[in-house]
């Protein structure tokens, strides 16, 4: 029996939601998990259903689009290769992992704290942007309750560290929100996180909804904004001797985020290949950096430091439309009208005023006196002679 062209029921996507979170809740509708909905209700091999947020087949996703309604460009940006160029502008689709040079190419061609090239040299191996090794599985205590549904990007990948909207940590669990989560930790976790990680996970849920960035220098594309904080994450993990002088910036931002130095790493890793425990405090400790390179507290030798840090604000000069503009030929004229009836009492300003005109007009001195004599100026004590020192 062919199956038809529309699923009868198929709930709203949410805002930055994965593409296997919103199948979980499609399927649900119909009693299925995801694995069957892809076998019966797309005729695919159930197999694909391991790799929806990473890289969807174009043929699913095709075949998604037909049954929903939702535009295939839609359903692209609900995995992590949907975000190229931004998040994933690594992944290929034919690969399971990327180009050689990827990683100099995206972390590396960039720069904040660091000068460009001071980094560690050592090779990544095979590596794809932001899909670490270990997958995980992250919700809100508060978000993933009955009645809210949907799993995000953010909680799927190590793209963020806690919901700005409550304001806690994600945690660890098993199972897909709007249903009943299992905490792998605390029954009822909820734990606060620092200005510094909110901040940084405003502006990474700000990308992925909207597809810019709001930034002190101005507004930067998603793309600009996940290759920054990748960025940081690889200065923050540099080796101590990479930073030389700077290394007080180094310490200073870890200290902040409270954790050991490069998280106490023996030796360098790709961001990715670390296992949650440590992704995590990398991530603290880059939204840490970015606070306290925005705030001043640290320096910054990198050529896109820049971006962090506000443009002096520059004073508008022009009158506004209610000021009346100034005469500057007004005040000339009554500065003018000053001197001379000073130089009329004082002979020291007679002779200053007479020797400026001496320098500064073509006037032959018998005019300049008769004009003194007419202002009302004493003349006798006024030399004829060209001054040697202008104006005194």
């Amino acid at each position: 029996m062919t199956p038809p062209a529309r699923w009868p029921a198929h709930p709203a996507p949410v805002d930055s939601e994965v593409l296997s979170s919103w199948l979980h809740r499609i399927g649900a509708c119909y009693q299925m998990s995801v694995a069957e909905l892809v076998e019966h209700g797309l005729g695919l091999d159930p197999k694909v259903a391991d790799g929806l947020d990473l890289d969807p087949p174009p043929a699913l996703l095709d075949i998604v689009a037909e049954r929903t309604g939702v535009e295939v460009c839609r359903l692209r940006q609900m995995s992590l290769a949907g975000w190229a160029p931004g998040p994933a502008d690594s992944a290929e689709a034919d690969s399971p992992e990327a180009s050689p040079g990827a990683f100099d190419t995206y972390v590396r061609s960039c720069s904040v704290l660091l000068e460009a090239g001071k980094r560690s040299k050592q090779p990544a191996g095979p590596w794809r942007a932001w899909m670490p090794r270990y997958p995980l599985q992250r919700a809100c205590p508060r978000c993933a309750d009955p009645t809210v549904e949907g799993m995000l990007l953010g909680w799927r990948f190590p793209l963020q560290l806690s919901c700005p909207h409550h304001r806690c940590a994600l945690e660890a669990c098993i199972g897909f929100p709007g249903g009943h989560p299992a905490w792998t930790g605390d029954e009822t976790p909820e734990r606060a996180v620092s200005e510094a990680v909110l901040a940084m996970d405003r502006r990474s849920g700000q990308a992925l909804a909207t597809g810019q960035v709001d930034l002190p220098c101005g507004t930067v594309d998603a793309a600009g904004w996940f290759r920054l904080v990748r960025t940081v994450l690889d200065e923050v993990a540099t080796p101590i001797s990479c930073w030389r002088s700077r290394a007080v910036d180094l310490r200073r931002i870890w200290a902040a985020c409270g954790h050991p130095l490069r998280a106490a790493q023996g030796r360098w890793r790709p961001f990715e290949h670390c296992p949650w425990a440590l992704q995590s405090q990398m991530l603290e400790a880059a939204a840490e950096a970015i606070q306290l390179l925005e705030n001043g507290t640290v320096t910054a030798a990198g050529a896109d430091a820049g971006l962090f840090v506000s443009a002096p604000a520059v004073e508008d000069r022009r009158p506004s439309k209610d000021e009346e503009p100034t005469d500057w030929w007004a005040m000339v004229r009554a500065a003018l009208q000053e001197v001379v009836a000073t130089a009329r009492t004082q002979p020291g300003e007679a002779r200053a005023l007479y020797n400026f005109l001496r320098c500064g007009c073509r006037e032959p001195p018998e005019q300049i006196l008769a004009t003194f004599a007419g202002l009302g100026i004493p003349t006798a004590h006024l030399s004829q002679n060209h001054p040697t020192v202008p104006f005194g």
